[in-house]
């Protein structure tokens, strides 16, 4: 059910003695022609309140200004069939002092509500159901990045509105959000950098983790490998660095995200489970394939990102986890196909400026990250995870990839 008013409650007594309350039926009413319905009745001058049904609607309106059988034309003309049923409204009149001097004190604001986070219809219906909910609404309207709101301001303030829209998981402000350029932020990131502490964070514990990393391969190649396996660094060594920018960036991205709890918008956690999902196929794909070839290349950077990729799009629930699932299969067969294809076609020269194009990607991630989920929202939770576990799934997930890569399958070419 829609609940609207669309008129101040500020009329005359002599007006409100005149009201009529009118059913209309409607037959042929459905979710589409609703919202026409809807937004016909609330021009309509002398309509003082109204409910939607799913096969009527009831309509309280002056008689002195408008009538049922207009109203009924009116509904006509969308195309629906009406029949009528009228009420004598409430008098007025019988009311106590008290109760008509409520009723002249009420404080009618309208105000508008920006809340740039709406993506689609069921965005506009959740914001909808919350609404119809919250007692002092008279009417609103619900555009595709703000909301117009009518209200009683005794009972209901603006900034109550801000909190039920803010729980939903979306931003909201009664002032427009002004997204910064490129040159502003980065300004903002060097003056204001108490604001970005996760995000240097991220930066800092992904390049530790990659030291890490180098550090614990040389000394295994070092101690280990180079001695039993010939040409070992000839074959391997290129791999092995760019696995471990793989793993460093791709979970540094997964860190900073996780270490905030909220909702997330379902086109925001579809972006980031798509994007998790292909960068995560695309570079561990690319590695394993440089050196097994396509089918170990394939399946495991195929279960990698769509490990990485269906964990981190739920944070939007079903959508999220389906689109990082579909963009970690795509992307795992993909990045082991490229690696695959151009193996000896100056691989080592690609490979580099690959990594790096990746490795920007990740961190565009993080950026969109901020500035759609954390900025402006003062009571986000924060999760934090030590240091020392992060590196420490780093090292492990690394482990098994290199053991994969020096003694998992091998296609001919790279036999």
């Amino acid at each position: 059910m829609i609940k609207n008013n669309v008129l101040d409650t500020e009329e005359t007594i002599s007006d409100e003695n005149k009201m009529m309350k009118t059913k209309i039926y409607i037959k042929n009413l459905n979710d589409d022609n609703t919202r026409v319905l809807e937004d016909k009745i609330a021009y309509i001058e002398g309509i003082e309140d109204y409910d939607i049904y799913p096969d009527s609607i009831d309509v309280l309106y002056n008689e002195q200004m408008i009538n049922a059988e207009n109203l009924a034309l009116a509904i006509e003309n969308l195309g629906l069939e009406t029949s009528l049923k009228h009420t004598k409204a409430a008098d007025n009149s019988k009311t106590t002092p008290e109760e008509q001097n409520h009723k002249k004190e009420s404080k009618i604001i309208k105000t508008k509500i920006y809340i740039p986070d709406i993506e689609c219809e069921s965005c506009s219906r959740l914001i909808e159901k919350k609404m119809t909910r919250i007692e002092g609404v008279k009417n609103y309207k619900i555009h595709f990045d703000s909301m117009d709101i009518q209200y009683d301001e005794n009972m209901i303030k603006a900034e109550d509105f801000v909190t039920a829209v803010e729980d939903l998981g979306f931003r909201a402000s009664v002032r427009p959000f002004e997204r910064k350029s490129f040159k502003e932020r980065w300004k903002d990131f060097r003056e204001n950098s108490h604001k970005y502490g996760m995000i240097y964070k991220t930066f800092r514990y992904g390049l530790l983790t990659f030291l890490i990393l180098v550090l614990i391969q040389v000394i295994a190649i070092a101690g280990f490998w180079n001695n039993t396996i010939p040409n070992f660094l000839e074959h391997y060594a290129w791999w092995l660095i760019y696995l471990d920018i793989s793993i460093a960036s791709i979970g540094a991205a997964i860190w900073y995200m996780a270490s905030y709890k909220g909702t997330v918008t379902c086109m925001t956690g579809m972006m980031i489970g798509m994007t998790v999902g292909m960068q995560a196929g695309m570079m561990i794909g690319a590695v394993v394939g440089g050196t097994n070839g396509f089918f170990t290349g394939a399946m495991v950077g195929m279960t990698i990102a769509v490990i990485a990729g269906t964990i981190t799009g739920a944070v939007c629930g079903i959508m999220g986890a389906v689109q990082g699932m579909m963009s970690g299969v795509m992307a795992g067969t993909m990045g082991a196909m490229i690696t695959v294809m151009i193996f000896t076609d100056h691989v080592f020269i690609f490979m580099p400026y690959y990594m790096i194009i990746n490795v920007l990607i990740l961190i565009g991630l993080i950026y969109l990250f901020y500035e759609e989920v954390v900025e402006g929202k003062k009571d986000l939770k924060k999760k934090h995870t030590d240091f020392a576990t992060f590196a420490s799934a780093c090292v492990i997930i690394t482990a098994i990839i290199t053991l994969i890569m020096i003694y998992g399958p091998k296609s001919p070419l790279f036999a």
